[in-house]
């Protein structure tokens, strides 16, 4: 993980005029048990409820140079207080995934599998949710 995290610091400090830091994200989510898929488009830092869990997407950055093109998104996927054995907000992902290869980090969930579409370069004020199929 740290490497990785070197990784995406050694990025940015060698940004170009085609890199961004997003104000916005786009996720698919898949939801297993009903087997709908949705696109969310949700302002970074805002708390989106999925059910019994929450999630707020922290950062997304775009990098785009002659060696690297990819876009990586911060995200934190929690159990909401109410829900949780212990009566705190329980961690179930925190971390970066990437666009362009979503299987190198896996969020283990039962219901929900989340794949990072796009980093937005505009802020998109409000959360929205669009069923794909």
């Amino acid at each position: 993980m740290k490497i990785l995290l070197a990784l995406f610091l050694s990025v940015i400090t060698l940004a170009q005029a085609n890199d961004f830091k997003g104000y916005g994200t786009k996720l698919d989510i898949l939801d297993r048990q009903t087997t709908k898929k949705y696109e969310l488009v949700i302002p970074n830092g805002q708390l989106i409820d999925l059910g019994l869990d929450s999630l707020i997407v922290y950062q997304c950055i775009s990098f785009d140079s002659e060696t690297f093109a990819d876009q990586v998104a911060l995200i934190h996927l929690f159990k909401k207080k109410n829900q949780s054995i212990k009566k705190k907000e329980e961690t179930i992902f925190l971390g970066w995934i990437l666009k362009s290869s979503p299987s190198l980090v896996v969020i283990e969930h039962p219901t929900y599998e989340i794949k990072l579409n796009e980093c937005l370069e505009y802020d998109p004020l409000y959360f929205e949710r669009k069923l794909i199929n």
